[in-house]
């Protein structure tokens, strides 16, 4: 799917527990959007429709600043609407890069988490790397998801993102 407008791409009827995915993961190519100060939130999806509680998640994020200094920074929250891909904010001449993993999220438990990393290039401001984890404790399984921008007064500039199924490996 590549996006060059709107606020939130949705992925319905992606899971089922008939395909014989073991997993799935889904990666981001390309990311950039319309204004500054953006990540992306996740949320899980049941019948076409957001799941919007429950969200448990940490994020840690490391910076080599234009001026080739460090910052370290991390973030969480037990309580929440969403799972952030990354917290702090992309640029318009950021690019952006994703991999997250997401188990199987048609097998009925509590705890369905995501963990991946996301990579972010902004001139002059360094390259950025986020390390995000994240549950929805709830006992549910899941046929989709959704990654919409934190502020919904920007658009997508680019968002080139592919769902992969992976099996278990035959012995």
């Amino acid at each position: 799917m590549n996006l060059t407008s709107g606020t939130k791409a949705t992925f319905d009827g992606v899971f089922s527990s008939s395909d014989g995915y073991q997993s799935y993961k889904y990666i981001i190519h390309r990311y950039s959007p319309s204004g500054s100060a953006e990540w992306l939130k996740f949320r899980w999806r049941s019948s076409n429709a957001d799941l919007t509680n429950n969200y448990k998640w940490r994020v840690d994020g490391f910076r080599r600043k234009g001026d080739q200094t460090m910052e370290h920074q991390n973030y969480g929250n037990n309580s929440d609407s969403y799972i952030p891909s990354s917290y702090w904010s992309q640029r318009t001449d950021g690019y952006g890069h994703a991999e997250f993993n997401l188990g199987n999220p048609t097998v009925s438990k509590n705890g369905h988490g995501i963990f991946g990393q996301t990579f972010i290039y902004e001139t002059n401001n360094g390259i950025l790397r986020h390390m995000a984890v994240g549950v929805r404790e709830s006992t549910a399984s899941y046929d989709g998801f959704s990654l919409e921008i934190s502020n919904t007064s920007y658009s997508f500039g680019n968002l080139d993102i592919s769902v992969y199924g992976i099996n278990k490996e035959k012995t």
